[in-house]
């Protein structure tokens, strides 16, 4: 008699395994970025990272590809050419 399926034994099992549908607080994104919270604020208020939309009480829920868009957002800002007076005023450069 075969043995059923475990979750590692079919491609429906892996998937489950993959999507853990992780979430993350805004704080915890910051965190993750290196940067503060009111820092991520101010990147998604100018457009340097896409927004997440905030949640009916108003916090916002990011998910893994959500952090992963902002990181990639923040690594192409931060690579590209430009001034950033303000920004190394701020860090005192």
């Amino acid at each position: 008699m075969a043995t059923p399926p475990t979750s590692g034994d079919s491609a429906e099992g892996a998937d489950n395994v993959m999507n853990l549908n992780l979430i993350y607080s805004s704080g915890q994104v910051a965190r993750m970025l290196g940067i503060t919270e009111p820092q991520l604020n101010n990147h998604i208020r100018r457009g340097n990272v896409p927004a997440v939309a905030p949640m009916a009480g108003g916090r916002r829920i990011w998910s893994q590809a959500d952090v992963d868009a902002a990181r990639e957002a923040l690594a192409a800002r931060a690579a590209a050419p430009g001034p950033r007076l303000r920004e190394e005023a701020a860090n005192g450069r």
